[in-house]
């Protein structure tokens, strides 16, 4: 810098500097290769040596999933090897496949989707190892989408009944008959209905019969002719029925009237006798029953008016083979629904009994799931 000056060394202050330096430097080399001064050795590190643990099996969580259609699961893969650790997940290093894609489907990462009702195994492959767990994919809960009454637009005089029955029909395309509903009727004055459904005539005119399950309501209307139509006759269905001993037959009353109109069923408005009850009993709902071999004529009498169906009863000797139930499929119903199974006896001379419901024991094998009552 400007005004300050620095002597230079002299010739005999030269030769100790340089000796300084080279000792120094001497100092440094020493160090470096004694490994002193904190500096870390430049010799290369070998590798840590390759792990020789080998995949020996993979499990899948949840082992058995179950969900409905439209549903989905993640399932876990683990990698159990040889050195007893395991990884988890172990979801990126398998190969994910399922035997029934149409009822569950599965992504590269393990997630399984219910695509359609059943059962699929999914598998996680890694090599020569695989893993395995069975999915059920359940259908999706049904609802009611409507409910249709049966018979549809009846006629009855004052003082007759029918019986309406209710069918709920559901969003899975299955029905349940019959179905419990609540009964209402529009015009009690003209037509009052029972919590079982029989529509009684009160008065001459029209009402509308309603059935309700919550939102859900069907209806028919109901027309009462005046007092003025009489019963003009009685038939019954089926005329001439065979049956075995023990078995049963349900016979249908019709009563017609002198305005045209027939009321059907017309069971509960008759008095049901037997000609022969020691051959053929009958209930008084029309229920007829085979006690012993020979005829007996049903008679359903209203007044002055009767209609008879003659009934023969088939020896013992004709032995009970099987039961078939109808509907032989099954059914599927929603918690509180009710459904009608039909028993057919099949007899060894090859004759069949239909309903035979009321001379079977019903029974269920899980109560606390669905209770049967004596009548199927």
């Amino acid at each position: 810098m400007p005004g300050i000056h620095t002597p230079s060394p002299s010739p005999a202050q030269r030769p100790n500097r340089s000796l300084r330096a080279m000792g120094a430097c001497l100092a440094a080399v020493l160090l470096m290769a004694c490994g002193g001064g904190g500096g870390g050795s430049s010799a290369p590190s070998s590798p840590p040596p390759a792990s020789t643990a080998t995949l020996t099996s993979i499990t899948l969580t949840p082992a058995a999933p179950s969900f409905i259609v439209g549903a989905s699961a993640d399932i876990q893969a683990t990698g159990h090897f040889s050195d007893g650790t395991t990884v988890t997940p172990y979801d990126s290093s398998v190969t994910w496949t399922s035997s029934a894609p149409g009822t569950a489907s599965v992504s590269a990462s393990g997630l399984v989707s219910g695509v359609a009702a059943g059962t699929a195994t999914i598998t996680a492959t890694k090599g020569a190892i695989q893993g395995s767990a069975v999915v059920t994919v359940n259908a999706s809960p049904s609802v009611l989408t409507s409910i249709t009454l049966a018979p549809s637009a009846p006629t009855l005089m004052v003082g007759s009944s029918v019986d309406l029955q209710a069918t709920g029909h559901f969003s899975d395309g299955t029905t349940v008959t019959p179905y419990s509903v609540t009964w209402t009727s529009s015009a009690p004055g003209t037509a009052s209905v029972s919590t079982s459904g029989v529509v009684t005539g009160v008065a001459a005119g029209t009402a509308t019969i309603t059935a309700a399950q919550g939102a859900i309501q069907g209806s028919t209307a109901v027309t009462v002719n005046a007092a003025s139509a009489v019963l003009t006759s009685i038939t019954l269905t089926p005329s001439g029925p065979t049956l075995n001993v023990g078995a049963s037959v349900d016979i249908q009353a019709t009563g017609h009237f002198s305005d045209g109109t027939t009321v059907t069923p017309y069971d509960s408005s008759v008095t049901w006798t037997s000609s022969d009850p020691g051959a053929a009993s009958v209930s008084a709902s029309g229920l007829v029953s085979g006690v012993a071999a020979g005829t007996a004529t049903i008679t359903a009498t209203q007044g002055a008016i009767q209609g008879s169906a003659l009934v023969t009863v088939n020896a013992a000797s004709a032995i009970l083979t099987s039961i078939t139930l109808d509907p032989a499929a099954g059914v599927t119903l929603n918690v509180g629904q009710t459904a009608d199974f039909t028993a057919t006896a099949h007899w060894s001379n090859g004759t069949s009994t239909v309903p035979y419901d009321s001379s079977v024991t019903w029974t269920t094998n899980l109560p606390g799931v669905a209770t049967v009552n004596s009548a199927g």
